[in-house]
């Protein structure tokens, strides 16, 4: 079984154990996502929202499932981002729920994974409000600040999406 941990800074894939069969979540090094983010203006970012939406409408098999991920990420685009705050909010939302869940017997998270931030979903909501409104009302002026915020909100969403789906067999 492959684990999460990182392999000297590469993409590592992370065994899923049929919780999502069609888009596996891996991990990706932290490092990695913020060069990719800054080199690709942000698009890598819309990569990874289309990812996570995969993830979780595959682990939603009977309730309401997100919509769907090319639509989420063109209604970002349409929206310059407002729609993505939605959608940022949804899928720390689902992955908060997911990490509060009994795991199947037989399946553990690993050691290395860390669980979602207590609030992630208020932080994304307000604080992803907060740095678009600064960035509005400063008129790009501190859009480095709000920048710095929504990688590190990137990195977090990553993290317990990592945690979520991020199960393996005990070694038992």
């Amino acid at each position: 079984m492959i684990d999460s941990a990182y392999v000297r800074g590469m993409i590592v894939k992370v065994d899923l154990n049929c919780m999502s069969r069609h888009q596996p979540i891996e991990h990706v090094n932290p490092a990695l996502i913020v060069v990719l983010t800054i080199i690709t203006f942000g698009l890598y970012s819309l990569y990874l929202l289309y990812r996570w939406i995969i993830a979780l409408n595959n682990f939603n098999l009977t309730d309401k499932k997100m919509m769907t991920p090319g639509w989420a990420v063109i209604l970002t685009i349409i929206t310059f981002g407002i729609a993505g705050i939605y959608f940022q909010y949804e899928v720390a939302r689902q992955a908060q729920a997911i990490a509060m869940e009994e795991l199947p017997k037989g399946l553990s998270r690993s050691m290395t994974l860390r669980p979602p931030r207590k609030h992630l979903k208020e932080i994304i909501l307000y604080g992803s409000i907060a740095s678009f409104a600064l960035f509005i009302a400063s008129s790009g002026i501190l859009s480095l600040i709000a920048f710095i915020f929504d990688i590190w909100l990137i990195l977090e969403i990553q993290a317990a999406m990592e945690y979520c789906f991020g199960a393996r067999p005990n070694d038992m």
